[in-house]
């Protein structure tokens, strides 16, 4: 190159300026974080159990809680807690009196010279009130298994609840993520800028190569093309937001977890049986079935009734004729074509059926509670090393910048510097809030957020 020195062109100068508007310009999701510096901070500083700790805000549980109500799948599961609400009062009235009231018409198909009072074309009204007596308890084991499912019904809407309440948390997470990135990123590009503007400075004295320019200038356009990205991230996240929420996120903040879960596997195994939403609800499904199946045995045993007939005969005379009487049935069927053994046999599968999806669901919640504890630890520790990471990184731009003040390094070994520590940032930034989807997980299994966000329905009250 010569020693000549060169003017910058308009247009370079025009591009220069759009370059530092583009860093500088508002963006649709700049105010959804409270501070998204302060909160990208947090995020790179802090170890994750510090991030959470904090205690829970009411008024923030009060907003979860009442965004995951208005979940249409919320109300499909409570609309089929009242199905088989009404379904239980259905067997239930089998224990109470049945009337019938009525009118019959008789028509002689062949006439006699008989004076019976049956005889003859009339009709007649006819009342008859039935009270079961005794059934060998099928209609109680039938009432047990429809408080049993009613109860199974309502563990699914807690079940429902609670991964609504993860899933608003998780785009809660997201927006916090996409927020702490796109702070990140502006930073990182206006660091860069201003090395870039350094640079210029000294490819016009002539100390610098025009290669070494259009490096720089490179680096300045990888890190408005993050800028670019994070932008819509940031508006993909507000997006998911508000049609979780149902309402535009603004000064969101990192939401506290509630307590810990146990720290070993085998604690939270145990707890996982016993508090697990999915697992209690096929329990009592379970309990139902086994119900059902025993109703169905005792169906097929005798009935004893108390019955009470009044008829009027011929309501078209005014002088006819009354009868009452009261009668004791017992109803034994002797055969029906195997109709009754084959509904014991469905029910008694279906039974089986219930105690296998109950095994295979609790090994299924196993498997996921296992990997949740696996894939946090080792989030965890890559979040620990990535740190020590970044840490180098910071240290080696400091170094660059301090050799470069006394010229012994050059300016694209410390945009290269930046580029590398903005990476070890963004990478911790990702590691941090994927550990705390993992912890929102854990704790959704384990029912913590049921007991966190007071999401528990009424219980039900089994017969004895």
């Amino acid at each position: 190159m010569t020693g000549r020195r060169q003017r910058p062109s308009f247009f370079a100068l025009c591009f220069f300026v759009a370059t530092l508007l583009a860093a500088d310009r508002p963006s649709a999701a700049s105010d959804m974080l409270a501070d998204p510096d302060e909160t990208a901070a947090r995020l790179l500083d802090q170890q994750v159990w510090e991030l959470t700790r904090a205690p829970v805000d009411p008024a923030f549980v009060e907003r979860v809680r009442r965004a995951a109500r208005k979940q249409p799948a919320v109300d499909a599961q409570r609309a089929r807690v009242d199905e088989l609400r009404a379904r239980e009062r259905e067997v239930g009235s089998a224990r109470l009196p049945q009337i019938d009231l009525g009118l019959e018409r008789r028509t002689d198909l062949e006439s006699t010279s008989r004076t019976a009072f049956d005889n003859g074309n009339r009709v007649d009204a006819v009342a008859n009130a039935s009270q079961l007596l005794f059934d060998f308890g099928a209609v109680g084991r039938e009432l047990d298994a429809a408080e049993y499912e009613v109860a199974a019904q309502r563990w699914q809407v807690q079940s429902a609840l609670e991964q609504q309440i993860t899933d608003l948390l998780s785009a809660h997470l997201d927006v916090i993520r996409a927020g702490a990135l796109r702070a990140l990123a502006i930073r990182h590009l206006a660091e860069q800028q201003r090395t870039v503007d350094r640079i210029r400075q000294q490819f016009e004295g002539g100390t610098i190569t025009r290669a070494e320019v259009a490096r720089a200038q490179a680096r300045v356009e990888r890190a408005r093309a993050r800028v670019v990205a994070a932008e819509g991230e940031s508006e993909r996240a507000a997006a998911v937001y508000r049609e979780r929420f149902f309402e535009t996120p603004r000064e969101v903040e990192i939401p506290p977890l509630g307590e810990m879960p146990p720290s070993d596997l085998a604690t939270a195994l145990e707890q996982l049986r016993a508090m697990n939403s999915e697992l209690q609800g096929a329990s009592r499904a379970s309990a139902a079935a086994a119900e059902s199946a025993e109703a169905a045995r005792r169906e097929r045993l005798p009935r004893l009734s108390l019955d009470l007939q009044a008829r009027r005969f011929d309501i078209a005379e005014d002088a006819a004729d009354t009868d009452a009487s009261l009668l004791f049935n017992l109803d034994y069927s002797l055969y029906t074509g195997g109709a009754g053994g084959a509904r014991v046999d469905q029910a008694r599968e279906r039974r089986e059926r219930a105690r296998f999806e109950r095994l295979a669901l609790y090994r299924e919640l196993e498997r996921q509670l296992t990997a949740v504890y696996a894939n946090r630890s080792a989030l965890r520790r890559e979040a620990a090393a990535q740190r020590l990471a970044m840490r180098a990184e910071a240290r080696t731009v400091s170094a660059y910048e301090a050799q470069r003040q006394t010229g012994r390094s050059s300016f694209i070994g410390l945009i290269d510097a930046r580029q590398d520590w903005f990476d070890a940032r963004s990478r911790r930034v990702e590691l941090v809030i994927e550990t705390l989807k993992l912890s929102l997980e854990q704790r959704r299994l384990l029912g913590a957020l049921r007991r966190q966000y007071q999401i528990m329905e009424a219980p039900i009250a089994q017969r004895q």
